[in-house]
């Protein structure tokens, strides 16, 4: 699967997945509720709680994200997941 969880650790933000995934510095994503966090929060919370973060640190197993565009909810938890902006298929 090309998605990966986001998480907050001491107040960052990161992704479960690093150079393990080939995941790479500067690389985009949008970050997205899952489909629980869809659930949990109803559509109308969801779809205002979508951003676009660039990869600024990228470790063997998870990687440090920058928010670049869009506002996320203050608390995170397993209810958001990060896409690869370059899959995505807007076509």
């Amino acid at each position: 699967s090309s998605k990966l969880n986001v998480v907050r650790v001491r107040g960052q933000l990161r992704v479960d997945g690093g150079e393990d995934l080939g995941v790479f510095s500067g690389q985009e994503f949008l970050l997205v509720p899952s489909s629980r966090g869809f659930a949990s929060r109803g559509l109308d919370a969801a779809i205002k709680s979508i951003a676009i973060a660039q990869v600024e640190r990228v470790g063997h197993q998870d990687a440090s994200l920058r928010v670049v565009a869009g506002v996320l909810p203050s608390a995170i938890g397993a209810e958001m997941i990060a896409v690869p902006l370059a899959s995505m298929d807007f076509m």
